[in-house]
């Protein structure tokens, strides 16, 4: 992650690579905690959120598009 609360890059012609820094999005407590009460209902809330988003510490990495005949099939 650079200094920025959110950066990307291209992972291809069309897909791109997304990462938000948690600490830099969420600097008070009380929304930090709040949003970490909530991301295993998030997670669980879609098939496709596992395959999407994906949280290491201070930093949620997520991608703009998935592969072709995933799950998220159901969406269209």
């Amino acid at each position: 992650m650079t200094g920025a609360t959110f950066s990307y890059h291209h992972a291809d012609s069309i897909k791109l690579l997304c990462e938000i820094d948690l600490k830099k999005l969420l600097p008070i407590p009380k929304e930090r905690n709040r949003f970490d009460k909530n991301w295993n209902d998030f997670i669980e809330s879609d098939q496709c959120n596992k395959e999407i988003f994906e949280r290491n510490g201070n930093t949620l990495r997520y991608q703009s598009e998935t592969k072709k005949g995933n799950c998220c099939e159901h969406l269209k």
